[in-house]
Formats: structure tokens, C-alpha cells, sequence
């Protein structure tokens, strides 16, 4: 997977220390939030310079799943995660009763899915909340085909398994809206920084819009 997919119609700054990301105000089409922050990650387990106890290791890894809560309109506005020592908390399937903003009357059936999904900010196979008041601050709607199964879904797996390899992972994920009127998201930005120099780095953002619109790492 390509380690930018953001294309050059917004500048996106990530520093090599993982310490953020800088949106640059003058593009074409601002986040919601300015600036993004990304959990700084953490050297992954092991013993030697810069890693262990007290230096930064895996003992200093704090791990949490949090959901930046719904603006005025009741939307998602972000969702930030630190994956620490190879855990990942327990999954949370998304609750039918909850219907995000822009959830449609009837969801059309097409071939053996529905166009629209119930989309996690932070995954459910990354221990991303799906019920009660968690759940509405971490879904949004989006399209199932491509968003959901295909580019959300691939970035994911390599979080997991990045965890599962032993890195410690640092994960943003931010839904961006247009306009006031924009209910589900207009595009979702994944973002993911490894403690670890040559370990995982994802900076991608989609278009939310079905497959027949949409090109796998269309510009943002």
C-alpha cells in the first residue's frame, strides 16, 4: 500500500518523530479540525538504547481508544488511539438502533450488500466502540463498497497486524464534512505512525462515495 494517498490538492505535513500532522490552511479543502494530533507512539518492546523501562519502551506506552465526541450538527468528528505491547482491546460490533448522520430511510440492497455501512472511526478489530453513546461518537455513515470493505478495511488489517507484530502504533482516524449541511462524511482521513523508524506509516485519506464515482487513492 502506497504510503501517501492524499495527493497533492492538500498538503498534509507528518513529522518524523510522530509527534502530529500539520494541515496546511491554505488547502483547497480544510479538515474540521485544525490541527490534527496523533498520538505520539512509543519505541517498541525490547531492551537497548531507547528502549526498555524509563527510556521510552515498552513499559512507558500508554495504550487508550478515545472518540473526540459529535460537534453541533451530532457528527463524529475524530477518533484517536494508542496500541501499546501488542494489545488491542476487546471489538464492538456496530449497534443497528444507532443510525449515524446520513444514515438513508432504506438501504438499498445491492448485489450481497447494502450500499451503506454503519463505519467505525476506530475499527472494531481495533477495539473501536459500536453501542450506546461510545458507539454514536465513533460511527459514521459511509459507502460499504469501497469505503468500508476495501480501503478503510485494508488499512486496518495492517494496523492489526502491525500490533500483533510487536509496534507499537499511534492512530488517528478523522471524518471531514464540506459544509453545514454535509451529514455523513465528504472524506475519511486514516492516519498511523509506528514507534518503530522503519515500521508502519499510513497517511491516506477516500472520498466517501460509491465505487462507480471513486478510484482506490483518488486525491483528497
Amino acid at each position: 500500500m502506497p504510503q501517501d494517498q492524499c495527493g497533492p490538492s492538500i498538503n498534509v505535513h507528518v513529522d518524523t518523530g510522530g509527534r502530529g500532522v500539520d494541515l496546511d490552511p491554505g488547502s483547497r479543502r480544510p479538515p474540521t479540525r485544525d490541527p490534527v494530533t496523533v498520538p505520539e507512539p512509543q519505541p517498541d518492546p525490547g531492551q537497548g538504547p531507547g528502549r526498555g523501562p524509563g527510556n521510552g519502551g515498552a513499559d512507558d506506552c500508554q495504550p487508550f481508544v478515545n472518540s473526540w465526541g459529535r460537534n453541533r450538527f451530532g457528527r463524529p468528528t475524530g477518533a484517536s488511539a494508542m496500541y501499546c505491547n501488542k494489545q488491542i482491546p476487546d471489538d464492538e460490533e456496530a449497534a443497528k438502533y444507532i443510525k449515524p448522520p446520513g444514515w438513508p430511510k432504506k438501504n438499498k440492497l445491492i448485489g450481497s450488500q447494502y450500499e451503506f455501512a454503519r463505519c467505525h472511526l476506530i475499527a472494531r478489530q481495533l477495539g473501536g466502540a459500536g453501542k450506546r453513546d461510545a458507539g454514536r461518537d465513533n460511527l459514521v455513515t459511509c459507502y460499504q463498497k469501497p469505503v468500508n470493505n476495501e480501503y478503510m478495511k485494508e488499512i486496518e488489517n495492517d494496523i492489526r497486524a502491525a500490533v500483533e507484530d510487536g509496534q507499537n502504533i499511534g492512530y488517528t482516524v478523522i471524518p471531514e464534512y464540506d459544509s453545514d449541511q454535509s451529514d455523513k462524511p465528504d472524506r475519511i482521513r486514516m492516519i498511523a505512525i509506528s514507534g518503530e523508524n522503519d515500521g508502519l506509516h499510513v497517511n491516506a485519506c477516500f472520498l466517501n462515495q460509491p465505487v462507480v464515482q471513486t478510484n482506490y487513492g483518488q486525491n483528497c
